[in-house]
């Protein structure tokens, strides 16, 4: 986590599965780039794009 915590930002290709995961992950400070992925959950897939 501490890598995380240090990079200047974080990008995620998807299959986040739950709210929970991103939501840890932005707590982590540096700020997140992700898309969702084909088992994201709705509300997953409701907050990001299937492509940027």
């Amino acid at each position: 986590m501490a890598r995380l915590r240090a990079a200047d930002a974080i990008v995620h290709a998807g299959d986040l599965s739950t709210p929970a995961v991103l939501e840890e992950l932005e707590a982590l400070g540096p700020p997140v780039h992700a898309v969702h992925g084909n088992v994201d959950d709705e509300a997953v897939r409701a907050r990001l794009p299937e492509v940027t």
